[in-house]
């Protein structure tokens, strides 16, 4: 680059703003530099990790695209991470839908944020819930949860397993298990959180 100007400095800083950043672009940018973080933004999901950190990298690279055809106004960036973040965190999101859509764009972000991470929080609590159920059965506890917005509750069917044996029968509910199907609108018959059986 310093090659560049030298080699063109009079004519360089004749050049306005505009102009030597589009000499910049012309010169150093691939000719599909645009669409590619249009696609790129367009492919993203929040997939595993939390909704905070998925929108400021798609906010970051929207910032490259200001001033271009493919840069994403609010609404359109709004429509994109409703449509494509978790459906864990959609769905906690539901609660509070008539607030949220009376928001603007970056009270709405911060919200669905906050929201986020209190389900985050909660599918922890439940885990550990379960887990101090398994421990006072003398059973051994579930795996950790991650701290991500994509882990889902823990399934009854895999301690079942455990104890028992060959009989093919499940063994008779202790108090806390019912009280965590209840509060978790789990099944009594599967022993699995947040199901919905006709």
């Amino acid at each position: 680059m310093a090659d560049w100007y030298r080699s063109d400095q009079d004519c360089i800083d004749k050049l306005t703003l505009d102009a030597y950043i589009n000499e910049m672009k012309t010169l150093y940018l691939h000719h599909d530099w645009e669409e590619d973080l249009h696609d790129e933004i367009l492919k993203s999901t929040q997939g595993d990790g939390l909704f905070w950190d998925w929108v400021n990298r798609v906010q970051s690279t929207n910032a490259l695209l200001k001033g271009t055809v493919s840069h994403f106004t609010e609404l359109t960036l709004h429509f994109h991470f409703e449509a494509h973040m978790h459906p864990d965190t959609k769905c906690h999101c539901q609660k509070e839908v008539k607030v949220l859509k009376a928001l603007d764009f970056k009270l709405w972000i911060n919200s669905v944020h906050l929201l986020d991470e209190e389900q985050i929080h909660d599918k922890k609590k439940q885990a550990n819930a379960i887990n101090d159920a398994l421990r006072h059965q003398g059973q051994c506890p579930l795996a950790q949860v991650p701290p991500t917005s994509s882990t889902n509750p823990p399934q009854r069917s895999n301690m079942a397993s455990l104890t028992t044996g060959n009989s093919g029968r499940l063994p008779a509910l202790t108090e806390n298990e019912h009280v965590l199907l209840m509060k978790y609108s789990g099944c009594f018959n599967c022993r699995k959180f947040s199901v919905n059986h006709l």
